[in-house]
């Protein structure tokens, strides 16, 4: 292989500290392993390879380093077999210290554990039993808190606590735990963090730190308004502007300018509480310019937003409220600090009795043991200073504050003889939810020198041998203009620009050209279109990899030839798994391409594991009934729909409600006797066997892991059912026992998120989705990035407690008397600069996003408007560079993308496709007709042979089913769908609820789907009144004084109190729902608290209300019944029977008899025209409800959320 010459200054560097910034591509692997192979075989001064450290990212890394070592000596070993040298290298191999930072640390511990007094016999907890060991220390450390009954602790649990439910105090000591954890001293971090909490007065706490740091800020924005400003006058005086707006925007622009000189926090407060925008003067339409007119408003409209925004978010208050606030605030951080230490103390003692450690206890367990209580280095480290020649870090970026100190303690970085070489790509720092710190990279970058002076040099490593010179193009013209400086703190310059390094053969039917690829919501006319934005976009991608399969060649990596491409060659990279790729799959397999998603569901949700976790619900319990149907429908035992049915409809002869277990047990059938022995040997069993070996003999029993093992995707499936049998014996190690508590082990591993993985085999030629970070490292001749429009997630920087290295933690105060709470200054400041690191980290996740496309790169969204979203954004776009601050403001790549295309106008990015809905029908109607001729050629080929041949195959192609009058005549059936087979599609329906809602609420542009269906919202409505507490309304209004006339909740005065008390009642109830997550929050934005209020002002509320009171209100009732198949159509037989099923939204008991009542929203002509509609529905509801309470149902209402009213219908 021929290096360049950057590459060979990385490999024969030597005698002084090295940092590479090695760019996407570069081949870095290759140069390190090249570095390591010259130390280790230089003829004057060689390095033994067990005098090496290497460090890298992932074991798997590790691994394939070491390995290319080794192949690479055994080689040369081939060429000189006499060689010693080698001979020596190619056995100290075994010996190499080529490992990660968590293997490394291991292997300090188990060399010197005395040195701490640490028991060698330790074992490493898996994640899942450090989670069930973090939760019985949490239970400890709150019940400890409790008992001690200190007056600022429960001060905390009354301001966080929600319903005398402590999870949210429980989730912030989680959060400051695995936070602190990365620091190399949790105790003085956490200490250091109260500094600001504990300021003696005002004038100090506008001195700290952070004030002066956000006051530097404002200032840098104010400096950035003006300079619009002078853009703007400059337009309207030069540039064919609105000379008219000259007067108002001079008098704007010299309030900027008395905001910038002041020097203190109040009085900038002041200034800025004062500025006003006046409005500007009309301008004829002759006097100027439209389009520069429209751009002096909206950069006008932009700053004068920004400044709104400033006041908000930081000078809202003046300096003493603040400090009063951050005082108050102080009050409560104090005892959840405390109770975070308190909680480390126990969860670490917990591991001390039980002789384990975790990952974090390794790297701080190897820090005590490496460094000294006064910071430098102890006897051991000094020893690893002198052995190892060389300490050597690979993606150097991703280090974090405790790895940092680790390595840079034993390496020679600031001796006489400097050892340390890092490499890694600031730009590819994609890990910080992992804690990461590229900020360590970026200091050593800033520091070290392009030349060895001072001990320090920095090399770049700028050519690409992966990409071809279009794809490259492309990275540089996005990230020149977007990487800004202020945001994440990386220029994008010549230094850090991509130059091509590969030669790939041109093929000149083939077009490499990157490509946006839209689907625009908005159809010609304005009209939204009917699909949704994920689905649009889903086909949007499988029309364009239809094309690409046919018309597109791609490089042959052995032979270097262009040839066919493969659905293998094709990847398609989102930011998270979720809707997008769920429509992905579906759709690309509906259009006939192979498609996996590596990974896409967790340990828990693999069927292998689902079916043996409900056989062993059943064992502990049969008579739950959702696990057993399960279990029976299962393979192990293959019942099937209609035996399921049989057993669902038996009943008692005295009329007796029994469980689907009692009703198995009279079913007479081979197969449910047989399931009733093994269950029962299987229960005793359980009783007496270890969980591992009751397992293991159900495996046995039902030959599972063949079984298994058969499925596609086999191996791993496999291994997945093995790892089931592995936590069992992990679990009783840790001295439990028992079925029941190794289900709720379990049970605790899922909801904590400790996912071990599903298994998937890497599927020969088919289409990849996957997540960008899984991609990282990888490589693919088409990358399609998708899922552009997709909202950022900001969901870190909203919370009332947050956390910065920096910074320190900002906590929300909140006041439990006086029922208010209100965000700090530091909290915004934080929420500010959390903001900036997680913008830098998109910036970052879409470089390694592109840098992943070999060949050709596909970028694609979605849009409502692109021409009014694209024109926007050109509007406020800079000249050069994008604005810093418009990169923080975006939500959303595609924005970003929108951004860089206004700025570089004049240059071509890439092709832009918009796609409506009416071309991607009519590309499937395309596909159609090509599926169609291929079937027209194979009958034209059929034609072609001889008469006896052909006549078989026109036979088996020709197949008709004999039962054609059957046909609608279902086993089972839903009333919905009887009763729109009964309507016919009837079009007077109309959604009640309109998208002008949202639309004033989440701008076109932002939009994942730009129209909520109105299906959606009715499920939103009935999923909320099924969550609401009607007993909790009934008991705190029954008893309110004004309702003591006569009980009468018609009375003025009580309906007016009953409204107000409604009111903050649904607000609780929506708090308590949101918390418990039993609906998300979008969902709960689409409710109308009018329609909701004047539903709860009815009698028939009222009534449900009493009735929820006395236990005799029932929500969302599912029911199975069976009729005649002729009640359905008149041509079925009289012996056809049906099953239909439904689900009752709520009925209740009164005086002996029933009354039921359905939601609707839909919007109709009138009241008859939902009778016309529902009544079938309704009244095989009332036939299901008699038969199961066998009680008379007296009553049938329909609520109309459309007309607020009830609807009788009997």
């Amino acid at each position: 292989m021929e290096f360049t010459t950057d590459q060979k200054k990385v490999i024969t560097a030597r005698n002084h500290n090295v940092l590479v910034s090695a760019a996407a591509g570069s081949g870095k692997t290759a140069v390190l392993v090249e570095r390591i192979l010259g130390l280790i075989t230089d003829r004057e001064k060689p390095v033994d390879i067990d005098r090496l450290l290497v460090v890298t990212f992932t074991n798997a890394a590790a691994a394939e380093m070491r390995e290319r070592i080794h192949r690479t000596i055994l080689k040369r070993l081939e060429e000189n077999p006499d060689d010693e040298l080698l001979k020596r290298q190619s056995v100290l191999i075994n010996h190499a210290m080529i490992t990660t930072i968590d293997s490394f640390c291991h292997y300090i511990l188990m060399n010197h554990f005395q040195d701490i007094s640490l028991d060698p016999g330790f074992s490493v907890l898996d994640p899942g039993k450090m989670k069930w060991m973090q939760k019985k220390a949490m239970e400890k450390t709150m019940e400890k808190a409790y008992m001690e009954k200190e007056p600022e602790f429960i001060n905390l649990t009354n301001a966080f606590s929600v319903k005398g439910r402590d999870f949210p105090i429980e989730d912030m000591v989680y959060q400051i735990f695995s936070f602190v954890m990365s620091k190399p001293y949790p105790e003085k971090w956490l200490k250091e963090t109260m500094e600001d909490y504990e300021i003696a007065d005002v004038d100090d706490f506008c001195q700290t730190g952070f004030m002066q740091a956000l006051l530097s800020e404002a200032h840098s924005e104010i400096r950035g308004y003006i300079g619009n400003y002078d853009q703007i006058l400059f337009l309207c005086t030069e540039g064919e502007g609105p000379e008219i707006y000259g007067e108002v925007l001079n008098g704007e622009r010299e309030t900027l300018n008395r905001i910038l000189s002041c020097t203190g926090y109040d009085a900038m407060f002041r200034e800025l509480q004062n500025m006003e925008f006046k409005r500007l003067p009309a301008a004829k339409k002759d006097s100027c310019d439209e389009q520069v007119k429209a751009r002096v408003q909206a950069i006008r409209s932009l700053v004068k937003d920004r400044i709104k925004k400033m006041k908000e978010q930081f000078f809202y208050e003046p300096a003493t409220a603040l400090f009063e606030d951050m005082t108050h605030a102080g009050a409560l951080l104090r005892p959840l600090l405390k109770l975070t230490l308190s909680f480390m103390e126990q969860f670490a003692a917990d591991k001390r009795r039980e002789n384990v450690i975790d990952f974090s206890d390794m790297e701080h367990f190897a820090l005590q043991i490496l460094v000294d209580t006064d910071g430098g280095p102890t006897q051991t480290a000094l020893w690893y200073q002198k052995h190892f020649e060389a300490v050597m870090i690979d993606e150097y970026q991703d280090s974090n504050d405790v790895q940092e100190l680790l390595l840079s303690t034993i390496s020679r970085e600031y001796d006489a003889s400097p050892n340390r070489f890092m490499v890694g790509d600031m730009k590819q720092s994609i890990y910080r939810f992992r804690m990461a710190r590229p900020e360590i990279f970026m200091e050593k970058y800033n520091r070290y020198g392009k030349e060895a002076e001072n001990t320090c040099e920095r090399i770049e490593l700028k050519q690409n041998f992966r990409s071809r010179s279009s794809v490259l193009k492309l990275v540089n013209d996005v990230f020149y203009p977007l990487m800004h400086p202020d945001v994440g703190g990386i220029v994008y310059d010549d230094a850090a620009a991509l130059y091509p390094g590969a030669d790939y053969t041109e093929d000149e039917s083939g077009d490499y050209t990157p490509e946006l690829l839209l689907y625009e919501k908005k159809d010609e006319n304005g009209e939204t279109t009917e699909l949704s934005s994920s689905e649009g976009e889903a086909y949007l991608i499988a029309h364009r990899i239809k094309r690409l399969m046919r018309e597109t060649k791609v490089t042959d990596k052995a032979t270097g030839q262009l040839r066919d491409m493969r659905y293998d060659d094709i990847v398609i990279l989102t930011r998270s798994i979720g809707s997008l790729e769920n429509k992905l799959e579906e759709v690309l397999k509906k259009e006939g391409i192979p498609v996996t998603i590596p990974s896409k569901t967790g340990y828990f949700s693999a069927l292998e594991i689902r079916i043996l976790l409900q056989y062993m619900e059943v064992c502990v319990n049969p008579f739950r009934d959702i696990p057993l149907a399960a279990v029976l429908k299962s393979p192990l035992f293959g019942f099937t729909d209609d035996e399921l049915s049989e057993i669902a409809l038996i009943s008692s002869d005295d009329g007796t409600k029994l469980s689907y277990y009692e009703k198995l047990k009279l079913y007479e059938n081979g197969k449910a006797t047989a399931f009733l022995e093994e269950l029962d040997e299987m229960r005793l069993l359980s009783k007496t066997e270890s969980v591992h070996d009751f397992l293991y003999q159900l495996l046995r029993r039902h030959r599972y892991l063949e079984y298994v093992s058969a499925l596609p995707a086999g191996g791993s499936r496999r291994e997945t059912v093995e790892m089931l049998l592995s936590q069992a014996k992990t679990y009783e190690q840790s001295r439990m026992h028992g079925l029941f508590g190794f289900l709720q082990y379990m049970k605790q591993l899922e909801k904590y998120e400790i996912d071990y993985g599903s298994g998937s085999e890497e599927c020969i030629n088919t289409v990849r989705i996957m997540t960008i970070h899984k991609s990282k490292g990888l490589e693919f001749p088409v990358c399609f990035v998708s899922g552009l429009a997709k909202r950022f997630n900001r969901r870190d920087i909203n919370g009332s407690l947050l956390l910065h290295t920096d910074l320190g933690i900002g906590l929300e105060y909140r006041n439990y008397h006086e029922k208010f709470r209100r965000t700090t200054i530091k909290q915004q400041w934080i929420a500010r600069q959390q903001l900036v690191d997680s913008m830098g980290e998109e910036l970052r996740v879409l470089y390694v996003a592109l840098t992943r496309a070999k060949e050709k790169c596909i970028l694609t969204g979605t849009v409502s408007d692109y021409q009014d979203a694209f024109e926007k954004c050109e509007q406020i776009a800079g000249n050069e560079m994008v604005d810093g601050q418009l990169i923080l403001e975006s939500t959303c790549y595609l924005k970003l993308l929108f951004y860089v295309m206004a700025v570089k106008k004049d240059e071509k990015l890439f092709d832009v496709f918009m796609v409506h809905e009416d071309e991607l029908m009519l590309n499937r109607a395309d596909e159609t007709i090509r599926e169609r001729l291929k079937k027209d050629a194979f009958l034209q080929m059929i034609q072609a042979v001889p008469d006896d041949r052909s006549a078989a195959l026109m036979e088996k192609t020709a197949y008709e089913y004999p039962h054609k009058e059957l046909e609608g005549l279902y086993n089972k059936t839903s009333v919905s769908e009887l009763k729109h087979a009964a309507l016919h599609e009837d079009e007077q329906t109309e959604v009640i609820f309109d998208t002008e809602q949202e639309k004033q609420v989440i701008p076109e542009f932002m939009k994942e789907e730009t129209k909520v269906a109105g299906s959606t919202r009715g499920s939103a409505y009935h999923r909320f009144m099924e969550l609401l507490d009607f007993a909790e309304l009934a008991a705190e209004y029954r008893n309110d004084d004004a309702c003591e006339k006569e009980k009468d909740y018609t009375h003025r005065d009580y309906t007016d109190i009953f409204t107000e008390k409604l009111k903050y009642n649904l607000i609780k109830q929506k708090k308590r729902i949101l918390s418990e997550k039993l609906m998300p929050e979008r969902d709960l934005k689409l409710l109308d608290e009018r329609k909701i209020i004047a539903f709860f002002e009815s009698l028939l509320a009222k009534k449900m209300m009493e009735a929820d009171e006395k236990h005799l209100l029932f929500k969302e009732q599912p029911f199975v019944m069976e009729i005649p198949a002729k009640r359905v159509n008149e041509k079925f037989p009289e012996e056809e029977t049906m099953l239909i099923q439904g689900i009752i939204d709520a009925y209740y008991e009164e005086d002996g008899r029933i009354y039921l009542m359905d939601y609707k929203t839909d919007r109709v002509s009138g009241k008859e025209e939902l009778v016309r509609r529902y009544k079938l529905q309704l009244d095989y509801y009332k036939e299901a409800l008699e038969r199961i309470t066998g009680k008379e149902v007296a009553g049938v209402y329909i609520y109309s959320f459309h007309f607020s009213e009830v609807v009788e219908l009997i």
